[in-house]
Formats: structure tokens, sequence, C-alpha cells
């Protein structure tokens, strides 16, 4: 029995410092409420669903215990403890060396686990502050993370879940030094005061969080893994049931999976929400309203053209593609990452002249086809799944529908050539190229002869490709209502040289084999432009309607290169234009000064508007900062001097008199603040000594004493005072 007793009394030992033991359930209330709210925003994004459910159960078990044994040391429990956070470091360090995962998930899941452990250790007040400072650190990665504003309400809601801790924090520290108990009115101008700041920092907050644009790990994102349809996969197009179809008809998944391409296409048509540049043949013939609807959002540094589908043949009025399975190509299996510049196709051979790596990553947001979109040139991806048929065209798929949630990335070789070094590339003779992107067959002799006159003078590539270009513009209109070419009818001779009016395949075909006709290598791709760039959560959104058809022509050693010949399209070739939020909104509200009149002036008065900006910020910053400090400097000051203090109405009365009655003499007011009133006696006459000490004594309980005094000891407070100051005048 003893012995079980020491054991006991050794687990119970009290806590070494009882005085700072925070005892407000209220205040651990709120610390767990914001506490909570971070972990569900941190891993809303990064998939965390599992350490989620653990460290939410961790944390309110843990708060609950630090509650309850609050009074004790807990030395075991921190020996635990301390055991857990080298494990939760080793974990961390060995998943970012010797995984796949993203850093920034296993970075995440590392802080959800230290914040479950720290929650069983809260005895302090403090300690509730590291938690809420623990807890903003997971709110600012769910802002990294977030792909959409509706993280500004739960960050809203997390500020007012912190403020209410603070209002209730800064009560329980005035409280325990008697400065406001009694008056609750100062309780609310604190929470006056931090509502006003916050006010004030809560629009900025939010544009500021940093927006990661590029990845400094080889561990990059990329979602589960997908069911696939291996058994029936050799590279053909895979479509998600459109929301009109049969309920009980697989779409790709199981042993009677149908992935056939006529079937399936036809069914994805079906959808009202399809695009026709995603099926195997692409039919000029074809109408369709896309959606409004979003579809993906990508983390991106550049405003890219994400390529889906890639037609290098024109046969019988259709865009066919040649190599429609292409090569199968596999990955480690304990990795996602799938090499494509060793897959040994001839288009990674060309070297372009200025190109730089970049990643994007691709977070779907509706269910897709199998087609990988990706930038060209992909020299990496990260995807969930065993295998991927890229064709000849770097045109990649897979054997799985991608569904809704589906996260991959793609690091891609994206090209930037001056034009001028373009111009010096010789021409090439179009039979040394495949003859598929050289192809004349199924142009009628009017498209070959208005090829020649549109180039004829033309010296270079770029020249000849520009020319077709600026034709195209100059005499077509861009009509999304545009009728089909009637039965029979070439497509593309058409639109030419009948009704001149049409939409961006209608332009892309046509430049497409006017390309060829002149003698310059061409291809056709459909895919999705940029996207609007949401400069708030730093990701481009991608919609129906940015379905998109474009060419792709190739130049000798520098390889092939994206135009768009659609009206709206940008001029010449298009490279990959890297969008920041600062440069967004200079492109949407300055860029046509800069590009006015006084393009020069613009720019330099944007420019030293800019750093004026910027410099008056810091300078009116550190002015606030210092009229602060001395606005406060000279109110404790005067506090001091004149005894107002944040007291009860009698304490703060005591509190005055007896700091009146210190300026009546020099000696009073210049001795020094450690001498007590004993000490200063001297200075009073022998007989008016005791009413000194009893004033004295009754500004220590007004300052110090947690309680407040009554109307008589205030009466008495200022009796006192007026009989000592006439004694110390005459002394």
């Amino acid at each position: 029995m003893s012995a079980a007793r020491g054991v006991l009394s050794a687990l119970n030992s009290p806590y070494r410092r009882p005085e700072e033991v925070e005892h407000s359930v209220p205040l651990r209330a709120f610390t767990w409420l914001a506490v909570a709210l971070s972990l569900c925003v941190a891993a809303r994004d990064t998939g965390l669903m599992s350490p989620l459910a653990l460290g939410l159960s961790a944390v309110s078990a843990g708060y609950v215990f630090s509650h309850f044994r609050r009074m004790y040391s807990n030395w075991w429990m921190k020996i635990a403890l301390a055991a857990g956070m080298v494990a939760a470091g080793f974990i961390y360090v060995n998943q970012m060396l010797f995984t796949q995962r993203d850093h920034i998930v296993v970075l995440t899941e590392m802080m959800i686990f230290l914040q479950a452990l720290h929650s069983f250790d809260l005895p302090r007040r403090k300690d509730l502050i590291y938690s809420l400072l623990s807890a903003f650190m997971l709110m600012c990665v769910g802002g990294v993370l977030s792909r959409s504003l509706d993280f500004g309400i739960y960050l809203a809601v997390f500020i007012l879940l912190a403020l209410a801790m603070l209002a209730i924090f800064h009560y329980r520290e005035t409280s325990e030094r008697a400065l406001i108990i009694g008056n609750p009115r100062s309780i609310a101008t604190v929470v006056a005061r931090l509502a006003i700041a916050l006010a004030v920092c809560f629009p900025l907050f939010f544009p500021l969080i940093p927006r990661y644009r590029t990845y400094a790990f080889a561990n990059l994102p990329v979602s589960g893994r997908l069911r696939e349809a291996a058994q029936k996969f050799s590279g053909q197009l895979m479509y998600p049931d459109p929301p009109s179809a049969a309920v009980g008809i697989d779409a790709g998944f199981g042993p009677d999976a149908q992935v056939g391409p006529d079937f399936s296409a036809e069914r994805y048509l079906a959808g009202g929400d399809a695009y026709f540049g995603f099926v195997p043949e692409l039919d000029l013939n074809s109408r369709a309203r896309l959606s409004d609807k979003l579809l993906m959002r990508v983390k991106s540094p550049s405003a890219v053209y994400h390529r889906g589908l890639v037609f290098d043949t024109f046969k019988n009025n259709l865009w066919m593609i040649s190599d429609a399975e292409g090569e199968q190509l596999t990955r480690k299996e304990a990795s996602p990452v799938f090499r494509l510049d060793r897959s040994g196709d001839t288009e990674y051979q060309s070297a372009f002249i200025g190109a730089s790596l970049t990643y994007h990553t691709y977070y779907l947001e509706r269910d897709m086809p199998n087609i990988i979109y990706a930038p060209y040139r992909p020299d990496t991806l990260y995807f969930p799944v065993g295998f991927i048929f890229m064709d000849d065209n770097l045109a990649m798929r897979v054997p799985a529908v991608l569904l809704e949630g589906t996260i991959y990335t793609a690091i891609s070789t994206t090209p930037s050539i001056d034009p001028e070094t373009l111009r010096k590339v010789s021409f090439p003779p179009c039979p040394d190229v495949d003859e598929k992107y050289c192809s004349i067959g199924f142009m009628t002799p009017q498209m070959r002869a208005l090829a020649l006159e549109i180039t004829a003078g033309s010296t270079s590539v770029l020249d000849k490709v520009e020319a077709i270009a600026a034709y195209l513009e100059e005499n077509y209109e861009y009509d999304i209502d545009a009728p089909p070419a009637p039965p029979g009818a070439h497509p593309v001779h058409h639109f030419l040289f009948e009704s001149k009016r049409g939409y961006c395949e209608h332009f892309a075909s046509a430049m497409a084999l006017l390309a060829r006709a002149a003698g310059i290598p061409s291809r056709l791709v459909t895919g999705f432009v940029p996207g609007a760039y949401n400069p708030l959560t730093g990701y481009f959104e991608v919609r129906g309607t940015d379905a998109h058809a474009w060419v792709e022509i190739y130049f000798p050693i520098v390889g092939w290169l994206t135009f768009d010949p659609t009206p709206s399209g940008p001029s010449g070739p298009v490279f990959a234009e890297e969008v920041t939020p600062m440069s967004f909104l200079y492109n949407r509200y300055f860029k046509r000064i800069a590009e006015g009149a006084l393009a020069g002036a613009a720019r330099l008065f944007y420019t030293a508007a800019i750093a004026s900006a910027w410099i008056s910020t810091a300078l009116s910053a550190l002015a606030v900062a210092l009229c602060a400090g001395a606005f406060f400097l000279i109110s404790a000051r005067r506090n001091r001097r004149s005894g107002r203090f944040p007291l009860p109405p009698n304490n703060r009365s005591v509190a005055r008199a007896y700091l009146r009655l210190l300026r009546a003499r020099p000696e009073l007011r210049n001795a020094p603040r450690s001498a007590s009133a004993t000490d200063l006696s001297v200075f009073i006459a022998p007989d008016a000594r005791d009413s000194w000490l009893e004033l004295a004594a009754l500004y220590n309980r007004a300052v110090f004493s947690p309680l407040p005094l009554d109307a008589r000891d205030a009466a008495n407070a200022r009796s006192l005072a007026a009989t000592l100051k006439a004694r110390i005048e005459m002394f």
C-alpha cells in the first residue's frame, strides 16, 4: 500500500509554479476552437483526412487532460511528449528524403501531429498563446494551398475566435494585477482596439499570403492512385458518363468496362457540355455550346496553353491522329514519376534555342476524359497510375477516366525565343520532315494557290507563318454561330472562299493546311487556353469555355512552336508569359496607359508611384509606430503623476489623493521609486506620521489588492491627504 501511495505521489507531484496555472475554461475553449479550425483548413487542401480525424481527437483529449491535470507537473507526460516529438521529426525527415510525397503535405502532417502532442501540456496561459500561434501557421498553410476564395471565410472565423481568446487573455492578465476588477469597460476597449487593427490588416493579409509558383523538391503534388482499366486499354480515348447517361453503365472500370472510342465518344458528346475537339476524329461541321463550368485549377508560374490531343492527318474532311495508340510508358513501382524525355521520342532531340523548365500542377474539379493536359514539351509527369500512353506528338493518355479531385503535376520545357532569332532559321524543305506533317492531299487547288499567294516574298519560316495568320485575321470573322459546310463540301475550302466565318477550329485548320501548302510542317492541337488568373489564390481557373484549337509549326533545330490564328489570340509564336499578382494588375489596369503615346512617361510614373508608395508606407508605418510609442510613454507618465489608472472609482480616488500629496514637496516628488512609506516619513512632521502611514496603507490596498475599496475608504484618504498637505507645507 505504501509503495502504491509513493508511486501515486510521484505521478501527482504539484506544478512548481502554481501562480502561473491557468484556470479559465472559456480561454481554453476558444483556443481549442481556433486550433480545431486551423486543423480542418490545413487538411482540407492537402487531403490529410486520416491525420485530421486523429489530430482532432487527440487535440480534444489533450485539452481536457491538460485542464484537469493543470495543477500537477505531469513530468511523465512530458517525457512521452518529448519522445513523440522526436518520432515526428524522424518521420518527417524520412518522408522528405525517401518518399515522393509533396513536401508541403508532409510538413502539414507533422505540424498536425505536433499540435496534438502540445495540447497535452497546457498548464500556463502562455502555453495557450503558443497553441494559437501554431494554429495561425496552419491557417497560413491552408491559405497558401487554397484554390478558392472561401478560405477568406475560414480566416474571418479564425480571427474572431482569436480575438475572443485574446480579449479573455487580456482580462485574465490584468485581473491578476487588480487593474480592471469591477471595471468591465476596459475589456471593451481592448476588444475595440483589436477589432480596428484587424479590420485594417485583414484586407491586406489574404492577398499577401505567399503563393508558391514553383517547387523546391522533387516530390510534387499528386493524388491517390486511380482505378485502371488496364486489361482493356491500349491508348484509346475514354470518357466519363454524361449527366444524362443511363444509370448502371460502367464508365471504364471493371472487367466488363466498355471503353471503345466509338461508343464512349458518342456518350461523351451526348452530355451537352462536351468539347468535340476531344474525340479521335475532329469534324469541322460539329457544333457545341460549351459550358462555363469550372473544369480545373492550375498552379503554374506562367500562362500556358494546355495541350490535349494533337491531330496530324487531314483526310476525308476530318482531322485524325495517325498514331492513336502510341508508346506505353511505365514507371517504377514505388514512384509516381514518369521520365518522358527518356522515351526515345524524336521530338526530344530538338533543342530549343531558349527554354526553361516550368512546373504545372492540375487540380480537376469535374470528371474529364483520360487525356493528360500539359504544356508543350512535357519532360516529367507525376501521375497516380501504373502506366501511360504517349503518341508521336507527345499527347498523353492514361488507362482511367480522370475523376473529380484528381491531382497531377507536369514539368515542361517551355520555349522562349526572340522573334528575330526565329527569322534567321533557314526554310525547311518539307519532304525532309515526317510526311504526315507535310501532306497536301485533300486540299483544293484554290487553297494551294492561296497559300503561295499569301507567302510570296517571305523568306523565313516565321515570315510565312505570320503572313498566313495576318491574312486570316484581316479577312475572316470569328463567329461561334457560323453555319456548317454543305454536305460533301470541303469544310476548310468553304470557310476560306465562301462563308468566311468560323470559330477557332476553322482558323486553326485553315492555318495548318495553308502552311503545309507553303511547304511548312504543321499540326492541329486541341486543349485549353490558360484560363482566368485569380490573383488572390494564385491559380489559373480553366472553364469549359476555355476549350480551344491552335496550330503548332515546326522550325528546324528549334522544334515545334505554338501559333494561335484566332483573331482574339496573341500574334506571333505563343510563349509562356510569366504571371504574378502584380503583373496581372499591371496588365489589367495600367497596360493601356503604358502602351499609349506617353508609354515611357507612364512606365516611369508607374515605377515611381510604386516606389514612392512603398517608401511612404514604410515612413508612415515608422511615424505611426513612433507616435504610438510617444503617446503611450506620455500617457503612462501622466498617469503616474496624476493617478489616472484603470481602477475602480474609489480605488482611483485614493491613488490620486496619495500621488498628489507626493508632489507637495520636492523631496517626496524626487524620491527613489524603491523608497517605502516609512522611508518617506522623515519628510513628514512627527505628529502626522501615523496619518501618513495610514494613507500609504490605503494606497497599497487601492492599487495592489484584488478587492475594490468602498466610499468610506475614499473619503478617509481625501481627509488624510488634506491634513497631511497642510502639515507638509509647514514642516
